[in-house]
Parts: C-alpha cells; sequence; structure tokens
C-alpha cells in the first residue's frame, strides 16, 4: 500500500528553504508597513499644508500626489509579492 505524506507540496523543500521564505515575508510585511506610514505621513503634510494658504495649497497637491505615487506603488509590490503572502 502507498504511503501518503503529510507535506501536500508535491516537491521536497530543503531546510533553508522554509527559512528564507518566512524572510521574505516578513520583510514583504515590512516594506508594506512602511509604504502605509510613509503614505499616511504625505497625506498629513499635505492636510498641514493646506492650511498655510494660498501658498501652501500647491506643496498640499505635491505632497498629495507623492502619496497616491506611493499608495499605488505599494498596491504593484503587494499585487507582485502576493505569492509571498501564501
Amino acid at each position: 500500500m502507498a504511503r501518503r505524506s503529510h507535506d501536500t507540496s508535491p516537491f521536497p523543500m530543503p531546510d533553508g528553504f522554509g527559512l528564507g521564505l518566512r524572510f521574505l515575508q516578513a520583510r514583504r510585511a515590512q516594506n508594506l508597513s512602511l509604504m502605509r506610514v510613509a503614505e499616511q505621513s504625505l497625506r498629513s503634510l499635505a492636510d498641514l499644508q493646506r492650511t498655510a494658504g494660498p501658498g501652501g495649497d500647491s506643496f498640499a497637491r505635491v505632497s498629495a500626489a507623492q502619496a497616491g505615487f506611493v499608495r499605488e506603488t505599494a498596491a504593484v509590490y503587494g499585487a507582485a509579492t502576493a505569492h509571498l503572502a501564501r
């Protein structure tokens, strides 16, 4: 009678592979977290700059655009590394 493996992977993984994969998963989570913090900081900066009057509005638009860029970059990074989250 054939024995069933408890491992769901059809390919055996070396011991170091699992450790490396956990490191990449943690690094991905850290990178996404830092991107969220950067986006929130830029949005807060834009809100603060808006209170400075007409001169601050142009700076606020730049900060808001940068926050949008960081958000879109995080979305692309998250999609590109989604296989690590599994």
